[in-house]
């Protein structure tokens, strides 16, 4: 086996091995099996998804270099499938940048395959946009999953389109993608799914300078709708929905419920789970107190929020929470994100009683608490005094949940996570103060009956 070369194996394995390679730089390694005597292996596959999906690997800036062997391979392996009839997926994640004809090739070639499930990822703005032109004139009736991630200057009337022609279609997403239409404009894009088998509807927009608003109508599959953009209205058929996230200007800038009861009441008590994005930089967002009685969570069973640091730990944010767990009687799960903020340093802390003045309170089904810290680490103070916000918080709630049997904090960076812990250091005085803060959370949880496991974890 010493002697064993990828040329030895079997052809449909170095396919598999071909379209599932971990970096840029094994497909360079191994391009070289994109040659003449691939040709007739490619055109035999037939059907399956076709998966050039890079997108976990992809870094900030990736030298023309990688970048042209990867795109060159992805280019053989749909030239020799040309003839092939049809083709059930097509996924492609990496950086575009400075390939745009590349990727309108190849979103072009899945839509002439009818593929199924077309996925295409990217980290850079220099997309080509998607005309109405390009889908009109393919047959869409196969279409189930179609996912764009990046895609800039889309014409509201494309998504319209698909909304409207993609009879099959399960899985719509549209993530960190823009629009075309700018300048103070606002954008209705109307959700009737008149073929009753859309399950995920995800649309994560921006247009700058104008209002994008989405009118909900009807969706009687509909399973999961995620929705970042300026404002949404809930049609009467929903009756499936039971998962929900929203973000954006319409959440974090409203003055108080983003709902009116009527709203509220077409889609909320169904869900199951539901994700909010509270607070900008800037003490604008209140949630109401007292709770109106109108405001039931009745089923849901987790909530995730992502928090503003200098918001958060202000007594509002904490009122905040107050408010949703209320909301929300059989909660099992809290999952609190906390989101850096330029002035934090700036921000003086007075702790959480008033919060705790305003609102006494008790959950009894809460179990799992989860805080993930975020921040741009910078001095050491800055460092110690997030997370030992994060503590406090924490404890605040861990006393008012006497059902709790796990919290797991964890004040690292998302970039941070996944790096060995040689590469990351903090100043003895950071690890002393952090202590410290573990030992008095420590001490609040002494005398309880029945203490949650606690996992703390900050390197």
């Amino acid at each position: 086996m010493s002697s064993s070369t990828p040329r030895q194996l079997p052809d449909e394995l170095v396919l598999k091995i071909i379209s599932h390679l971990g970096t840029l730089n094994e497909v360079v390694r191994y391009s070289s099996l994109m040659s003449k005597r691939w040709k007739e292996v490619w055109r035999s596959i037939g059907g399956g998804i076709l998966d050039f999906d890079k997108s976990d690997n992809i870094r900030a800036y990736i030298p023309t270099e990688e970048q042209l062997p990867f795109a060159n391979t992805v280019d053989q392996a749909l030239t020799s499938l040309a003839s092939h009839r049809n083709l059930d997926g097509l996924r492609i994640g990496f950086d575009f940048y400075g390939m745009a004809e590349q990727a309108r090739r190849w979103i072009e070639f899945g839509l002439t395959k009818t593929v199924k499930e077309l996925t295409l990822i990217s980290s850079s703005p220099y997309l080509p946009p998607l005309t109405l032109d390009s889908l009109a004139k393919h047959d869409l009736s196969r279409l189930e999953v179609l996912e764009f991630h990046g895609m800039r200057k889309i014409p509201r009337a494309v998504v319209q389109h698909i909304l409207c022609n993609c009879p099959s279609l399960r899985q719509f997403a549209l993530r960190n993608c823009s629009f075309s239409e700018l300048g103070g404009a606002v954008l209705v894009i109307n959700v009737q799914s008149s073929h009753n088998n859309l399950q995920s509807l995800s649309l994560d927009l921006e247009a700058p300078g104008s209002e994008v608003r989405i009118e909900l109508v009807s969706a009687p599959n509909l399973h999961t709708f995620k929705f970042r953009g300026s404002h949404v209205e809930f049609g009467d058929n929903l009756p499936r929905l039971r998962e929900a996230w929203f973000s954006g200007q319409w959440i974090r800038e409203t003055s108080s419920l983003p709902w009116s009861r009527a709203q509220f009441e077409k889609f909320a008590p169904r869900l199951d789970r539901l994700g909010l994005q509270l607070g900008p930089n800037r003490f604008r967002h209140r949630l109401v107190s007292p709770v109106p009685e109108w405001l039931l969570f009745e089923k849901l069973r987790f909530l995730g929020l992502d928090l503003f640091i200098n918001t958060c730990f202000a007594p509002s944010s904490l009122v905040d929470c107050t408010v949703l767990l209320i909301a929300a009687p059989v909660l099992r799960q809290l999952t609190i994100r906390f989101a850096n903020a330029s002035d934090m340093e700036n921000q003086e802390w007075r702790g959480s009683s008033a919060a705790e003045s305003s609102l006494e309170w008790k959950h009894h089904a809460l179990e799992v608490l989860r805080l993930h810290g975020v921040h741009r680490d910078r001095t050491a103070s800055f460092f110690v005094s997030a997370r030992r916000r994060q503590l406090e918080l924490a404890a605040c709630i861990i006393m008012r949940a006497p059902s709790l049997k796990q919290v797991l904090i964890d004040t690292r960076h998302p970039s941070l996570i996944r790096r060995p812990a040689a590469e990351f250091r903090l100043p003895h005085e950071v690890d002393e103060d952090i202590c410290e803060a573990r030992m008095e959370l420590d001490t609040q949880l002494q005398g309880r009956s029945a203490s949650p496991h606690v996992h703390f974890t900050y390197r």
